[in-house]
């Protein structure tokens, strides 16, 4: 039997993300224990789930791409032997301190591969490339991506600097070969690390898949217990329930006050609907000009048993709302900013426009009535709903696939150890 340790990003949503794939590992024989700062000890155990806890000044230090050092990593594994460590993109750092230390590691990524396709858009940027037009709109991207990194590189040099980042520094002290790190795109990419991506293929946009990507299933975790008070009696289980939630990181988003009123105006004037609005832990219904009579506010949802009855959701575009929404078989519409996103990037929104699961808007500009329209535009098409419907299908199918279970069995060879 061998071990796992599960390494997510210390976030509600990088660790809601891998449960349903902690679970499918053990139905494959794997033991599985998660690694996690200690304010999420809890709600880890209370999913069933076997974890120890390090200190967050160790995540702060691998935030900063610094080493640990051997005490350091035994406290994240707890001084229990491991056999594999899975890695949350988002902490790549941890991947090296584990090649360090001889410990074989997996990347898992709970959104989308990172290494450089330059007929698809970058993650910034809202090119939907469905023509000719729009391909080489994202190609003339990248080459004036490249241009300004090579003017970038050319003054560092200048001005005496190696303009070497700091990933790529802690790759040097650990003895990860450099020539194995991609940085033509966005971030630096380990390519020598294999990486599972969290989410189907089938809703991908068309792309070449490097060797070292490995498209899984959605595993979204349905038995996921949120314990979240919710006032199940005021909902009215006749008119069409359109759900808001701009996800667990909501307070990071600085037009979720204008947005959110935007929301109201439009659904809350004459249109025959019930709205749930998940507003976050620092927005209250106090906050707000005004609480419709149709409108349930809450700090936070119990979000895949409100899905069960919705039939629209407004969301940021998170990858986790997104793909239980789909499993849910309700479309979308995603707010996002369009172009030279520092937050709230465009390419999950992207992929639910170019597959119709629904649709997208700036968030930054979208006015009330704009969400009115686009609200009537897919309630009254069954085709967004039939959509949605059809990528369910290819989810649940993604989970379950010969090709993912033979990648699941495979993690001990797909691991990357130093030798």
């Amino acid at each position: 039997m061998l071990h796992v340790g599960m390494f997510p990003l210390p976030e509600p949503s990088h660790i809601n993300a891998t449960l349903g794939l902690a679970k499918a590992l053990q139905a494959r024989g794997y033991t599985v224990r998660y690694l996690v700062t200690p304010q999420f000890e809890q709600y880890v155990g209370r999913q069933g789930l076997e974890c120890s806890t390090y200190s967050a000044a160790i995540f702060e230090k691998l935030c900063a791409s610094r080493m640990l050092s051997k005490q350091e990593f035994d406290e994240v594994i707890a001084g229990r032997p491991l056999d594999l460590l899975l890695v949350d993109y988002w902490i790549q750092q941890a991947a090296l301190v584990s090649y360090k230390f001889g410990l074989p590691v997996v990347m898992l990524n709970p959104t989308w591969p990172r290494i450089r396709d330059s007929w698809l858009p970058p993650p910034t940027e809202a090119i939907l490339p469905d023509s000719l037009a729009a391909r080489l709109k994202v190609r003339v991207w990248w080459l004036k991506h490249d241009l300004r990194r090579l003017r970038s590189n050319a003054r560092a040099r200048l001005a005496g600097q190696n303009g070497c980042d700091p990933l790529k520094n802690l790759a040097a002290q650990v003895g990860y070969p450099l020539n194995r790190i991609d940085d033509r795109g966005f971030e630096p990419v380990l390519t020598l690390v294999h990486e599972l991506v969290l989410c189907p293929k089938a809703f991908d946009l068309p792309s070449k898949q490097a060797r070292s990507t490995h498209f899984l299933g959605a595993f979204v975790d349905e038995e996921r217990k949120d314990d979240i008070e919710f006032p199940w009696d005021q909902l009215d289980g006749v008119k069409p329930l359109v759900y808001y939630s701009l996800g667990t990181q909501s307070r990071l988003f600085s037009m979720r006050h204008r947005l959110l009123e935007s929301v109201i105006d439009a659904l809350c004037g004459g249109m025959d609907l019930q709205l749930v609005l998940s507003v976050g832990e620092d927005m209250s219904a106090g906050s707000l000009r005004r609480v419709p009579a149709n409108a349930i506010v809450v700090h936070k949802a119990p979000q895949l048993q409100v899905l069960k009855k919705a039939s629209l959701v407004l969301t940021h575009g998170g990858i986790n709302t997104v793909k239980e929404s789909i499993v849910a078989g309700v479309p979308l519409i995603a707010f996002c900013l369009p172009t030279n996103a520092d937050i709230l990037y465009p390419n999950t929104a992207l992929r639910i426009v170019y597959h119709g699961l629904g649709l997208m808007a700036d968030i930054e500009s979208v006015s009330g009535r704009q969400i009115s329209q686009m609200v009537d535009r897919i309630l009254g098409n069954g085709s967004y709903r039939a959509q949605t419907l059809k990528m369910k299908e290819k989810f649940l199918a993604a989970d379950r696939s010969a090709a993912t279970l033979q990648t699941l069995d495979a993690l001990p060879q797909l691991a990357c150890v130093k030798v």
